[in-house]
């Protein structure tokens, strides 16, 4: 009963600041009943296997991963509270998470007692120790609190960093960030901090062979990692919910090959993205409503770098690497009004187990002063199912004519599909071409009408639009985004 009113009178203050603060807003995440722990059992299983599924293995030199029998010298703040989940409806509630160190264990993974004791006396982020998941709760959706506090490298003395190096040649560096609903990360913490850059400096002083695991929800600036050659692995583990690690610390070991694929573009600095203008605070006159102005058009990630700046491209959209290798075969091309794409066959032809993506990609006819297009827009992926080495799987990846429609608001307020070439591509990644053909429309079309509804297509929020310039492949320079 008193954890009931605890309950209830902490709903409470949540539901009066959500009334006096404009913008704020909750969820709760709760169950009444008892649940089997079958279910558990079987929801924790499903867990570990999505988190298993979008890893993203961004580099592994001199076969520094899997770990083979390795041990590990961890460093990092979010070793010790890492990100499990994110700030506002995206928090983690449980009382029994699986950290990192736990997941290390769990997989064999022998690591430097040292350091990791070393870490939880001088650790200053007791928010993110999982405790009692009420006031966790609240104390993340009031302090939406985003970056940990990292640890002055000087608490590692030479002495621990020499009982280190003897205890392994391999090291491991946590980087952590989190984000919320709420607000956007501000640019410094998309960015490595000073005292993280010290930590990268100081580690790779000391071992040849270091690994960075990036526990985040935001991608972060890593044209870092080119600047030590001592970093021979890295991977995104992204926030890996109330029991993920599991999968995490898999992945070291070997006992899971990654087979995630990037969702985004990693620039090598934030300020090549031309939606970074953009972001920022800005209130209507006379209102507390927020706006911002998409000055950037159509030209969002991948449609941005692959049409005007290829060369500020560090990790393309698609991209992510194996334990395992593959090849494609193609079996049959599809090229009709119906379907257009391919029938592949993906074998393992490395000595791992592993899945792969095939991802199916088409170029669209572009006229400087037509309609705006992105240089290559993605159709179509598939992911095999496990391949063990030696074994194959055959994929059909296919879109319609209907998937490659631009949206004309300058004259036909209407879906269009232009006349013209189209060279429709199976692809590893959004830069790495496997297969291709092209496609040729003799007219144009126009979809004035939903195909699914029948309700007329035209613009609805001309209204919100004040004339502000947008980013035009006719003239890149003159109408990218400035202050």
């Amino acid at each position: 009963m008193k954890k009931k009113k605890i309950l209830i009178g902490f709903l409470a203050i949540l539901t009066s600041l959500s009334i006096l603060l404009p913008g704020f807003s909750f969820a709760v995440s709760a169950y009444t009943g008892n649940i089997s722990s079958e279910i558990i059992e079987q929801s924790a299983k499903t867990a570990v296997d999505i988190e298993a599924e979008g890893i993203v293995l961004l580099k592994n030199e001199d076969g520094t991963l899997p770990l083979a029998g390795k041990k590990l010298n961890v460093f990092g703040s979010a070793s010790i509270t890492p990100f499990l989940g994110g700030t506002g409806s995206g928090s983690i509630i449980s009382e029994n998470p699986l950290l990192f160190y736990d997941a290390l264990e769990l997989a064999g993974i022998e690591y430097n007692d040292e350091l990791k004791n070393l870490y939880e006396e001088n650790n200053e982020n007791e928010i993110f120790k999982i405790g009692n998941p009420l006031t966790d709760f609240l104390l993340q959706m009031l302090l939406l609190k985003q970056t940990l506090k990292e640890m002055p490298v000087e608490k590692i003395s030479d002495q621990v960093m020499e009982r280190a190096k003897g205890f392994s040649s391999t090291a491991l560096v946590m980087i952590g960030r989190t984000g919320t609903e709420g607000e956007d990360l501000p640019a410094e913490d998309l960015r490595l901090s000073e005292e993280e850059e010290r930590l990268i400096k100081k580690v790779t002083e000391n071992f040849q062979e270091v690994i960075v695991l990036f526990n985040i929800g935001n991608v972060m600036e890593m044209g870092w990692l080119e600047a030590y050659p001592q970093i021979k692995a890295a991977a995104i583990v992204w926030i890996p919910g109330e029991f993920g690690m599991e999968a995490v610390a898999k992945m070291l070991k070997g006992e899971i090959s990654p087979s995630g694929k990037l969702a985004d573009t990693v620039a090598y600095s934030l300020d090549d993205h031309p939606s970074s203008i953009n972001f920022g605070d800005f209130t209507y006159s006379g209102s507390l409503e927020k706006y911002l102005d998409y000055r950037e058009g159509i030209y969002v990630g991948y449609r941005y770098f692959e049409t005007f700046a290829k060369d500020k491209v560090q990790f393309p959209f698609g991209f992510g690497l194996s334990y395992a290798d593959f090849d494609f075969e193609l079996l049959e091309i599809f090229e009709t009004p119906l379907e257009l794409g391919f029938k592949v066959r993906v074998t393992n032809t490395g000595d791992r187990a592993g899945k792969e993506v095939a991802q199916l990609y088409f170029k669209p006819p572009y006229e400087v002063g037509g309609i705006e297009k992105s240089e290559i827009v993605l159709g179509a992926y598939q992911k095999t199912k496990l391949l063990q080495p030696g074994e194959s799987d055959t994929l059909i990846l296919t879109i319609d004519q209907t998937d490659m429609v631009s949206y004309d608001y300058k004259k036909e307020e209407a879906w269009v599909l232009d006349a013209g070439t189209y060279q429709i591509s199976l692809r590893r990644d959004v830069r790495r071409e496997i297969f291709a053909f092209d496609y040729s429309l003799g007219e144009k079309t126009v979809f004035k009408a939903d195909r699914h509804t029948g309700k007329e297509i035209k613009n609805l929020f001309d209204f919100a639009y004040d004339g502000f310039e947008i980013l035009s492949r006719q003239d890149p320079v003159g109408t990218f985004p400035i202050l």
